[in-house]
C-alpha cells in the first residue's frame, strides 16, 4: 500500500473505500481455492446473453433456459472425450509451474516438509502432506505452486496427484450430471386465476438505444471507431497545447506572436534541411572525383558506358589464289577474331582444308585408277601407292597383278586379291 501511495495517492484513497477482502488476495478465503480478482465470469455471461436480454422477461429466460440446456451435454460430452484426469486449462497452468520451479533449489527435511528457495534468495517452507506453501499461492489456487512443483519433485513424485479434487475430470462431470428436462409451449401452459398482469407502459428514451454496457473511464473502447485516447490536443489560433479553438482565451497580439515564431522556426527547419542535401550532394562529388583520379592514376580504364557495346567492323581478307592450280580454294571472306565474338546466332560454314579423296571402286585389291596412279582398296579406305609418274605405276601394277594367285577373284573387270595373298 505504500507503493501504490507512494505513486497515486488518490488511488491510495480510493481503493481504502472498498473492503480489501473484495480486491486483494491477502485477505481472500482459502476454502474457494479461486484466486481472481476481477468480474470476468459476470461480464461472459452478460455477453453470452446478449441477444436474450433484449426479449421480454418470460421470452428472455426461455431462451436462457435452452441456452443452458444445449450448454449442459456439450460441455459434458467435450470432457468425457479427455484422457487426462485434469481439465485442459489446470493441466496448462500445472506445466507453468513446473516449468518455473527449474529456477528453485530444495532441501528435503526426510518426511513430508521441504525448503525451497529461488534465485532472488527467497526463501519458502512446503508442507506436501497438508498442502500449504508459505507463499500462500497453493492454498488460494488448489494446485502447487512454483515452490511446491520443486519440493514434489525434489522426492521423485508426480505434482498432478496433489492438485484438490475441484479441477479433476470427475468433479467437472458431476457438475454437468444433472441435465434440464425440456417444457411445453406457452399456449399449452394452465391460465391463472389472478388479475392479468400487464407490462407497464414503454417511454421511448431520448438518444440511439445502447447494446452495450456502459464502460469505465479507464477501459479500452470497443467498436470500429479509433479511440482518441492519448491525442493530444492543440489551438489552431494560438497553437498551444491544452484546449482547442473553441475554448481558447488567448489574446489576438499573443496568437499572432505565436504564429510568427512558428512561421521562424519552419523557415530555419528548411533551410537546415535544404543545406543538409547540398552538403550531401557536394561530399558524392567529391568522392566521384577521386575515385577518378585514382582509377587514372592508377591506369585503370575507364568507366563502362551502359547499353549495348559498339559492333566491331569486319574485314575481309581476300586470298588470291593461283591460276596454275586448277584446285586451288575461292575466295573466302575471313572475320576477324572480335567480329566472331560479337556475332550472334549460328556460326558461318567454313570451307573443308582438308584433301577428299576420290570415290574408289568397292572392294579389296591392288588395281590402276583412271588417272594412271596405282591404288590399294579395302573395306574400309583407298590408299594411293605410287607418287611417280603414271607410266612407271602402270608398269609395277601390271607385274603385281601378274603374280600367281590360287583363287583370283574378278569384280568389276578388276582383279581381286584376298588379304593373305597381300601379305605374302
Amino acid at each position: 500500500m505504500d507503493e501504490i501511495r507512494s505513486i497515486s495517492p488518490f488511488a491510495y484513497d480510493d481503493l481504502l473505500k472498498t473492503n480489501p477482502k473484495y480486491w486483494s488476495r491477502a485477505y481472500f478465503k482459502t476454502m474457494t481455492h479461486c484466486d481472481v480478482v476481477d468480474n470476468n465470469i459476470s461480464e461472459c455471461f452478460n455477453s453470452w446473453i446478449l441477444e436474450a436480454r433484449y426479449k421480454p422477461i418470460i421470452s428472455m429466460l426461455d431462451h436462457i433456459r435452452v441456452q443452458c440446456m444445449e450448454r449442459i451435454h456439450v460441455k459434458r460430452d467435450y470432457m468425457a472425450r479427455i484422457d487426462s484426469d485434469l481439465c485442459p486449462r489446470i493441466i496448462k497452468k500445472l506445466n507453468y509451474n513446473i516449468e518455473g520451479s527449474k529456477k528453485c533449489t530444495s532441501t528435503w527435511d526426510g518426511g513430508d516438509k521441504c525448503e525451497v528457495k529461488d534465485l532472488e534468495g527467497n526463501q519458502f517452507e512446503v508442507d506436501m502432506k497438508n498442502r500449504i506453501c508459505s507463499c500462500r499461492k497453493w492454498q488460494l489456487t488448489g494446485m502447487p505452486c512454483i515452490h511446491g512443483c520443486q519440493a514434489i519433485l525434489s522426492i521423485n513424485a508426480a505434482p498432478e496427484s496433489f492438485v484438490d479434487e475441484y479441477f479433476k475430470k470427475t468433479t467437472y462431470l458431476k457438475s454437468y450430471s444433472y441435465l434440464m428436462s425440456p417444457m411445453k409451449g406457452s399456449k399449452e401452459w394452465p391460465l391463472a386465476k389472478q388479475v392479468k398482469l400487464l407490462p407497464p407502459k414503454a417511454r421511448r428514451m431520448p438518444g440511439r438505444p445502447k447494446k452495450h454496457r456502459r464502460r469505465e473511464a479507464d477501459e479500452v473502447g470497443g467498436g470500429y471507431r479509433l479511440s482518441k485516447k492519448g491525442v493530444v490536443m492543440k489551438c489552431s489560433r494560438c497553437l498551444v497545447i491544452g484546449h482547442n479553438k473553441a475554448t481558447c482565451k488567448t489574446t489576438e497580439a499573443e496568437a499572432l506572436e505565436n504564429h510568427r515564431k512558428a512561421d521562424e522556426a519552419r523557415k530555419a527547419q528548411a533551410e537546415a534541411a535544404r543545406a543538409h542535401s547540398l552538403r550531401s550532394k557536394q561530399n558524392v562529388r567529391k568522392k566521384t572525383t577521386q575515385t577518378a583520379g585514382a582509377q587514372s592514376s592508377t591506369g585503370v580504364g575507364q568507366a563502362k558506358k551502359r547499353g549495348r557495346p559498339p559492333k566491331a567492323k569486319q574485314i575481309n581478307q581476300q586470298h588470291p589464289t593461283p591460276t596454275s592450280s586448277p584446285q586451288a580454294p575461292s575466295t573466302q571472306e575471313v572475320p576477324t577474331e572480335a567480329a566472331q565474338k560479337k556475332r550472334r546466332g549460328r556460326p558461318p560454314k567454313t570451307s573443308n582444308t582438308k584433301v577428299q579423296t576420290r570415290k574408289m571402286p568397292a572392294g579389296m585389291g591392288v588395281f590402276t585408277g583412271d588417272d594412271g596412279h596405282t591404288y590399294m582398296s579395302s573395306s574400309r579406305s583407298t590408299v594411293r601407292l605410287t607418287d611417280s609418274e603414271p607410266n612407271t605405276t602402270t608398269q609395277d601394277a601390271e607385274q603385281v597383278s601378274r603374280q600367281p594367285s590360287k583363287s583370283p577373284l574378278k569384280k568389276g573387270g578388276q582383279m581381286v586379291f584376298s588379304r593373305s595373298e597381300l601379305k605374302k
